[in-house]
């Protein structure tokens, strides 16, 4: 169930980043610490711009997602290797 929820999401953002841009959460930490934006608010808006196809503004985000989007993709996908494999079992 995780799994479909994830993946609907996923699909969501990929077809309408700005709507999942407007119903986010407001950051806790830069309303404590009064910052525009914290680095996971960076982390966010970075993928939701290359979702969009901006990698430039992704870039000037948070250059971390270049990094970080892949190990989640890897991790997404060694995922679904392993359950895939206990179901053939």
């Amino acid at each position: 169930m995780t799994l479909v929820l994830l993946t609907l999401l996923a699909l969501l953002a990929w077809l309408m980043p700005d709507w999942l841009n407007q119903i986010s959460p407001p950051c806790i930490f830069s309303h404590f610490f009064d910052f525009n934006y914290c680095w996971g608010c960076g982390l966010t808006r970075a993928t939701l711009a290359i979702l969009d196809g901006n990698l430039e503004m992704a870039w000037h985000l948070n250059w971390l997602i270049f990094i970080v989007l892949p190990l989640i993709i890897f991790q997404y996908i060694q995922f679904f290797i392993r359950v895939f494999r206990q179901l053939s079992i």
